[in-house]
C-alpha cells in the first residue's frame, strides 16, 4: 500500500498507527532497489514527497540556518546561502552518487540511509546461495564469521559534515511538532571547512572511496592532528583538524 500524505501531522499519525508495518520513503534511491532485492518488505509506504513542511533552506545571519529533511542533495548543493556559511556540507551534497540520485535524493534520507556491505547488498537469490548473513535473514557475518556484529559500513555523505558542524537534527513524533529540520550553526568568523574525497588511485589498501573532512583554522600553523574518531559509526571516515597560517 503506497501512502502520499500532504500534511506532516497526517504522515505521522501513520507511522504511529502502521507501526513496523510501515516505512517511510522519500526520494527512494535507497529504499527502492533494496525492496527489489527483498531487504525491505514493508506493507505500507508512506511518501513524504508531497509534504511541503518538510522543504525549505531558511539562512539566518545569527542562528545559522535550518535545512528541511526534505530538501533535496541537489538544491543543498546548490544553494547560495548553504555556499557561503557551510561550503563543506554543499560540497558533501554535491559528492554524493550521481546527478540522478542527488536530484531526489534528500538529506533526510542521506543522513537515515541503510548501512553497506558488499555481501548484502546483493539479490535474494544471490545472499540465500551464499546462506544469508546476521543484517539479514541469517545468523552470521559473511565477511568475518567469528564476528558477534554486523559489520556493514555506514555510507551517508553528509553526515560526517554535520557531526563536524555540531548540527542539531529536530526531530518530530506524533505527539507534536509542524517541522522537521536540520539546525546548523551559524561558523565562527575564522573557521573555514572542505571536504577533501581520497580515492582507491591514492590510496591503494583502500578498497572503496572515503571521505575527510578537515577543518581549516586560520591565525596558526602546524601539521595536521588526528582527533579521536566520531561517536557516529561513520565507516572509513576519519577528522582531521590541520591549522594553517594567518595570510
Amino acid at each position: 500500500h503506497y501512502h502520499a500524505p500532504r500534511l506532516l501531522a497526517e504522515a505521522l499519525h501513520m507511522v504511529a498507527d502502521l507501526g513496523d508495518d510501515a516505512m517511510l520513503v522519500a526520494g527512494g534511491t535507497d529504499v527502492y532497489p533494496k525492496m527489489k532485492r527483498g531487504q525491505f518488505s514493508p506493507r505500507h509506504l508512506i511518501s513524504t514527497r508531497s509534504i511541503a513542511e518538510l522543504r525549505g533552506i531558511d539562512p539566518d545571519p545569527e542562528d545559522g540556518l535550518g535545512i528541511g529533511a526534505g530538501e533535496t542533495l541537489r538544491s543543498i548543493a546548490a544553494d547560495r546561502a548553504i555556499r557561503d556559511l557551510v561550503p563543506a556540507l554543499a560540497q558533501a551534497a554535491g559528492s554524493v552518487a550521481m546527478a540522478q540520485i542527488r536530484n531526489v535524493a534528500t538529506l533526510g534520507g542521506n543522513l537515515l540511509v541503510d548501512t553497506r556491505c558488499n555481501q548484502y547488498d546483493q539479490s535474494f537469490f544471490w545472499r540465500q546461495a551464499a546462506g544469508f548473513c546476521m543484517k539479514k535473514d541469517g545468523e552470521r557475518c559473511l565477511v568475518a564469521p567469528a564476528s558477534k556484529k554486523c559489520l556493514a559500513g555506514f555510507s551517508s555523505g553528509t553526515a560526517p559534515v554535520l557531526q563536524s558542524l555540531g548540527a542539531d537534527v529536530v526531530l518530530e513524533s506524533a505527539g507534536g511538532g509542524t517541522h522537521v529540520e536540520i539546525r546548523v550553526a551559524k561558523p565562527k568568523p575564522k573557521d573555514r571547512a572542505f571536504l577533501e574525497h581520497v580515492g582507491a588511485e591514492f590510496q591503494k589498501h583502500i578498497t572503496s572511496e572515503v571521505a575527510t573532512l578537515r577543518t581549516m583554522i586560520e591565525g596558526q600553523s602546524g601539521p595536521p592532528v588526528a582527533v579521536e574518531e566520531p561517536t557516529l559509526p561513520v565507516s572509513g571516515e576519519r577528522f582531521l583538524t590541520q591549522p594553517i597560517p594567518a595570510p
